[in-house]
């Protein structure tokens, strides 16, 4: 599940099929929370899913930035990028949310002239 920041509002992309995917109580916390927060649902568009494919897929996995078995978690970089948001909040601290895979996302994003991403865990961001 990956949560975006953009013009002060709070946006989600995958968010209710993750939600099903996660182990108690993780699940129920996040099923009570998440609707709380009135996030905008981002449309994975054809561009988003385009750019996660051609674009970000194939220099993060040939540079080995996302482990191919990870390759869910590249929509949710594509959509950040496609909808020029700020950040991206995500509990993935292996394969997003470290400053060393934020590094060389962002080395990728420079080269493709795609913005600068910042990835945090909520952790960081709201001090769960």
């Amino acid at each position: 599940m990956a949560a975006f920041v953009g013009a002060g509002a709070v946006y989600f992309s995958g968010v209710y099929k993750e939600i099903a995917r996660a182990r108690s109580p993780r699940r129920e916390w996040l099923e009570q929370v998440v609707p709380g927060m009135r996030p905008n649902l981002l449309d994975m568009t054809p561009e988003v899913e385009m750019l996660a494919e051609q674009y970000l897929a194939e220099q993060y996995l040939a540079e080995r930035i996302i482990p191919a078995r990870f390759r869910d978690e590249l929509p949710h970089v594509a959509a950040a990028v496609c909808y020029r948001l700020d950040m991206i909040v995500s509990w993935n601290m292996k394969h997003l949310a470290n400053p060393n895979k934020v590094a060389l996302i962002n080395a990728v994003n420079r080269r493709q002239g795609r913005p600068f991403m910042r990835i945090h865990t909520p952790k960081e961001m709201i001090g769960l």
